[in-house]
């Protein structure tokens, strides 16, 4: 959407081609619509990440975009970990087999996604 719209620019920021490190100045239309691509940010956010963005007041949509990320990545980590703890000690308790094994498959799948491949051995292992 960012790239059909041509704001891509807006989360990457701006190139200038000069040889100095001083920052792009935003032409006024520019900042119009790093302005209008700040307001979608903030309104596509959840009230928590909202609130979360508030507090740390971006100037730009490329300052809001790099705080999401970081946000982002933080949860990464610890949503990997309790995976893999879920994974680990997963029980079959009041589950049917089928409700079972797909938890399993769920779970080694949102891992997957995640950048944290398991092996079949390991689904293997675990659903034993």
């Amino acid at each position: 959407i960012c790239y059909g719209y041509e704001v891509n620019t807006y989360f990457h920021g701006f190139t200038n081609d000069s040889a100095t490190s001083a920052p792009t100045t935003l032409t006024p239309e520019e900042l119009k619509v790093d302005k209008i691509v700040l307001l979608w940010i903030f309104t596509t956010l959840s009230s928590t990440l909202q609130a979360r963005l508030v507090v740390e007041c971006p100037k730009s949509a490329k300052e809001a975009w790099d705080l999401i990320t970081d946000i982002v990545k933080d949860n990464k980590w610890s949503r990997i970990i309790a995976l893999k703890t879920e994974l680990r000690s997963i029980k079959l308790g009041d589950l049917s087999m089928d409700a079972y094994f797909r938890k399993i498959k769920s779970i080694a799948t949102i891992l997957t996604s995640l950048g944290s491949p398991v092996s079949s051995e390991d689904v293997v292992t675990f659903s034993l």
